[in-house]
């Protein structure tokens, strides 16, 4: 079982696109979880949730 998928293109130069299949996205809560830690764990450090 692959986390992505594969196309490739014809033109020159070689073109390929990478997409991510379900599988390979069955880590994305935790990930986005991860991430919004590290949005409010930065607001606690520097007072503000963008640079």
């Amino acid at each position: 079982m692959s986390s992505y998928d594969t196309c490739r293109f014809k033109y020159k130069p070689i073109t390929v696109e990478y997409d991510l299949t379900n599988f390979g996205r069955t880590p994305e809560p935790f990930i986005d979880t991860i991430a919004q830690w590290g949005i409010d764990y930065r607001e606690t450090l520097f007072g503000k949730k963008e640079f």
